[in-house]
């Protein structure tokens, strides 16, 4: 594969996927059907879909017994380090984004408002907590990264899968930068790891961190508003780009053990 193939196929789905929610919301809007209804709906065809373009696409079998699903649960506080210090080193991006877009309103106050624990916050979560983070991280690193690096180095083949992620979420133009970094980050674990569950695990993480946000998150919010880009603003980001470099090292060491530990034991 080459990029212009993964562009191309990014392209197709991004296609598919928003002319899906099209259909969905037409459909739904003529007919009267409740929202949640259309939610649960839209998200069993997304899988479908997904499944759809792995399978006759990409030719790619989800063989679940072959499937490598091991997980050192000692890598779990390295994920948990690099989801919150991300979470917190993209701000700015959203941040610069939210001014541009509207320059005539500085300083920009934003009513941050915590969302309600039910059923409909739960329906709405599938998507993000466990559909996104599975397939499409099989699909921009899994698949991507392995058949880019059979022409690019693995550097390019991360950077390149980690576009094609990024341009994945249009129209939402605010997350472009962000999950170019998410990608950058969650192929890297890829590769260091040759674990696809690390990935999806820290993509799951990166998601519930945004919605445990939505729920419990105004006060932090109100409060990351409140610093308007003044000097503890910037310290506060610092914090999180130096999470980012701990759960690195620590996610590094702890494979590294692992490797000599199974070693030493062969």
């Amino acid at each position: 594969m080459n990029i212009w193939k993964a562009l191309l196929w990014t392209t197709i789905l991004i296609l598919t996927m928003n002319f899906l929610g099209f259909i969905i919301s037409s459909i739904s809007y003529y007919l009267k059907i409740p929202y949640i209804i259309s939610f649960f709906l839209q998200s069993i065809l997304i899988v479908i879909i997904y499944y759809f373009f792995l399978r006759k696409i990409l030719n790619y079998k989800i063989d679940f017994k072959k499937s490598n699903v091991s997980f050192n649960e000692k890598l779990l506080l390295p994920l948990i380090l690099l989801a919150i210090g991300l979470k917190i080193f993209q701000e700015p991006f959203f941040e610069f984004y939210k001014r541009i877009t509207t320059p005539n309103d500085f300083p920009i106050h934003t009513t941050n408002v915590n969302s309600e624990l039910n059923f409909e916050f739960l329906i709405k979560a599938i998507p993000a907590l466990i559909i996104a983070p599975l397939f499409e991280e099989l699909i921009f690193r899994k698949i991507f990264i392995d058949r880019l690096s059979k022409i690019y180095t693995i550097k390019l083949s991360i950077i390149f899968s980690s576009i094609c992620f990024s341009l994945y979420h249009l129209p939402n133009f605010s997350n472009l930068i962000p999950t170019v970094i998410l990608g950058l980050i969650s192929g890297y674990l890829y590769i260091k790891s040759k674990n696809i569950t690390i990935s999806i695990i820290f993509h799951f993480l990166c998601n519930l961190i945004v919605g445990l946000l939505k729920l419990y998150g105004k006060t932090l919010l109100d409060n990351i508003d409140n610093f308007n880009l003044n000097i503890y603003y910037w310290i506060f980001i610092l914090s999180g780009f130096i999470l980012l470099i701990i759960g690195l090292r620590l996610f590094n060491a702890i494979l590294t053990t692992r490797k000599n530990y199974l070693e030493t034991k062969t």
